[in-house]
């Protein structure tokens, strides 16, 4: 299984422990990094939005 914070060819573009933070409200994700896990998980920002 792909690591959501790479790209599909292994680079790395989140360390864990960032995205730990943004998981745990640490610190809040940019517009940037929510499209780059919007592509990894075949979503829309919006669709990772909603709800929130």
């Amino acid at each position: 299984m792909a690591q959501l914070g790479s790209d599909r060819r292994g680079r790395v573009y989140f360390e864990r422990q960032y995205i730990w933070k943004m998981e745990t409200g640490r610190v809040a994700p940019s517009i940037a990094a929510l499209a780059h896990f919007a592509r990894r998980l075949d979503t829309t920002i919006a669709g990772i939005l909603k709800g929130v």
